[in-house]
């Protein structure tokens, strides 16, 4: 994903198939967001769950794929759990993860509409 307000990169940068244990860093205008790949069936499923050190920020989000006559659909699901030094700001927190969901699945489907990788 390129970089955005609410997106700073991701730390290892990863092109293969996630696996369950996985970890990676997400930087963010919040800080570093640690992240583990919960389950992972090729093709059909990716889960993670993302947090701050502090725990003041907890995300799960799932990806399911599912085979459909002209391709497949993708649907995410997600939980945002806010707490301690970002309760206060909890509601603009939520609407920034939520706008980078919507930039994500965007770009997720130009990929998957778009020609193969080379």
């Amino acid at each position: 994903m390129p970089r955005s307000t609410s997106y700073r990169g991701t730390v290892p940068e990863r092109t293969s198939p996630a696996t369950i244990g996985d970890t990676y860093i997400d930087h963010t205008p919040l800080g570093e967001v640690r992240g583990v790949v919960t389950d992972a069936s090729a093709n059909r499923l990716v889960a993670f769950h993302q947090a701050t050190d502090d725990d003041a920020l907890s995300i799960d989000i799932t990806y399911r794929i599912e085979p459909t006559a002209g391709g497949c659909t993708v649907t995410r699901m997600g939980h945002i759990a806010v707490a301690g030094r970002l309760r206060l700001v909890g509601p603009l927190v939520t609407a920034l993860i939520r706008r980078e969901n919507r930039r994500t699945m965007a770009r997720l489907k130009k990929r998957l509409d778009g020609p193969p990788p080379p």
